[in-house]
């Protein structure tokens, strides 16, 4: 059960952050190829 919380956790997290990032990189403006690609895929 405990592996089940955690996984969940991680989940959570990580799509709490995306956005952040997402908005972060879109705040400095740079063009990242690597980062683009990643969020259409």
């Amino acid at each position: 059960m405990k592996k089940l919380c955690l996984l969940l956790l991680l989940f959570l997290s990580h799509f709490l952050l995306m956005p952040l990032e997402t908005t972060h990189a879109k705040g400095k403006q740079e063009p990242v190829p690597d980062t683009v690609a990643d969020s259409h895929s």
